[in-house]
């Protein structure tokens, strides 16, 4: 059984769940709420933006989850790209259409 699981008997047996691991083993479920589909990658921001910049210009599209500026390591200035997670595809998919309609 898995850690934490009531109930389980020793009946079942780890070897076999080791086994069947091995012989067909699925690739691992990934949340939907981490795939990339959830993810934009912005570049050619302002060195200066900041994550509230970021929020204010994307939230309309749907339920941030999070936003990484990406910084440079040593001298920790922005490098002017940034991801934005949404909660769902569906957002992704309301600011790139709005990016694409946008003259």
């Amino acid at each position: 059984g898995f850690v934490g699981e009531e109930g389980s008997s020793s009946d079942s047996g780890s070897s076999d769940e080791s086994d069947s691991d091995s012989d067909t083993s699925a690739p691992p479920v990934i949340p939907h709420d981490q795939t990339p589909r959830n993810a934009l990658f912005l570049r050619n921001l302002p060195f200066d933006a900041t994550r509230h910049d970021v929020f204010t210009a994307f939230y309309r599209f749907g339920h941030i989850e999070g936003i990484f500026l990406v910084k440079d390591r040593t001298t920790n200035i922005s490098r002017g790209t940034a991801f934005v997670n949404y909660k769902t595809e569906e957002g992704c998919r309301k600011a790139i259409l709005a990016a694409a309609t946008r003259e």
